[in-house]
This record gives C-alpha cells, structure tokens and sequence, in this order.
C-alpha cells in the first residue's frame, strides 16, 4: 500500500485530506511541524510527501518556508514523490526552482484535492519504473564493474605492479582484492572507479 506522509500545521485540513486519500486505499501519516516530518521520514519512509508551502514550525519558535524543506528534500536525494499544496500559492517564493525539480504546486479546495487523488498515483508510478529501470541497468553494472576491477587488479598483481590508492589508504594489489571480496568501503570505492570508467565507456560508445 501506498505511504503518504501529508505536511500541514492546520489540524482539520490534515484529518480531512487523510480521509480523503484513505478513502483512495492509501496509508497516511501526518505531521504538523518539520521535526515531526523529518521523524516520520526516518520512521515511516514515505512513498509521497504532501507538504504546504508556507511558514510552518520546525521546532517550538522557529519557522521555515515549506518550499525550502522540500527543495532540500529533493536536493538531499529523498526518493519519495514531492508535492505541494497550499491555499496561498501566490506566496511560494521559490516557484522556478520547485517547477525546475518538477514539484507540483496544487491549490489546497476541491479541486485541488481532486487533483491530488489523481497526481499521486500517476507520479508514483513514474518514480516506480525509474527505480526499476535504474535497477535493471546499474545492478548488472555492479557485478560487471566488481569482475571488472578484480581482473586489472589481479592482472597487476601479476605484474607486479605498484601500490593502489584508495581514499586514505595505500594498498597492495593483493589487499585491494581482498577488501572487494569482504565488501568493505574501500572495496565499495574500488567498484565505484570501475562504474565510472564503464559508463563513460558507454557514453563514448552511445556516440
């Protein structure tokens, strides 16, 4: 079931639009301040996030501009569909940047929330089929790119070729091929160079 963690410090439009989306077989969450959203994030892990745009608490005596969180949702790699709706759209003050990351600005009334019951499940499967696409390509590309680094550094080991750095340490050959086999961080980073080189072999080929 979809998650929907809704964003609003106006307690009767939370518990309506809830029903409202409830009634669509959605499972929703609220919060009423941006404490209490980023914790349901950490703890509900959302699918969508429906937020409103204007000052709301996020902590007792601080307020912040919603568009800013949600812009730095998006900018911090949060995976959940973002969407705005307010019943003051005319005060969003960072308008081009939600409309450059492709967040939606729904006008809070009937007509809005209409549109919501239609946007969430259209958006969510579109962020659904990148997500398996993304998977489809990359996951081949991990195994591909792990055989990749092992067989040039076995091939220096052979050589016996010279020490390989990888974030602050210097290794061996020999070490460098044991810490891919244990899954480490080092040997994470050693796949990541391999993903490089693979994919900007890809795009020179794609030419």
């Amino acid at each position: 079931m979809t998650r929907v963690l809704l964003v609003d410090d106006e307690p009767v439009f939370l518990q309506k639009t809830a029903e409202l989306l409830e009634n669509e077989e959605m499972d929703v969450v609220t919060a009423r301040t941006l404490d209490e959203a980023e914790e349901k994030i950490r703890d509900a892990a959302p699918d969508a996030i429906v937020s409103d745009v204007l000052f709301l608490p996020e902590r007792p005596g601080v307020l912040k501009q919603g568009d800013d969180w949600l812009i730095e949702l998006k900018e911090r790699g949060i995976e959940a569909v973002l969407v705005v709706l307010t019943g003051q759209d005319g005060r969003i003050h960072r308008r081009d940047r939600l409309n450059a990351l492709d967040i939606p600005i729904l006008r809070k009334g009937p007509s809005g929330t209409e549109r919501l019951k239609t946007e969430l499940p259209r958006r969510l499967y579109e962020s659904q089929l990148m997500v398996a696409r993304r998977a489809r390509f990359y996951g081949p590309l991990i195994d591909q790119a792990r055989e990749l680094m092992k067989r040039w550094l076995r091939a220096r080991a052979k050589s016996q070729g010279g020490m390989i750095a990888v974030g602050d340490r210097i290794l061996t050959p020999e070490e460098a091929l044991r810490e891919i086999d244990s899954d480490s961080e080092y040997g994470q980073d050693l796949i990541r160079v391999a993903q490089v080189y693979m994919t900007t072999r890809l795009g020179d080929d794609s030419k």
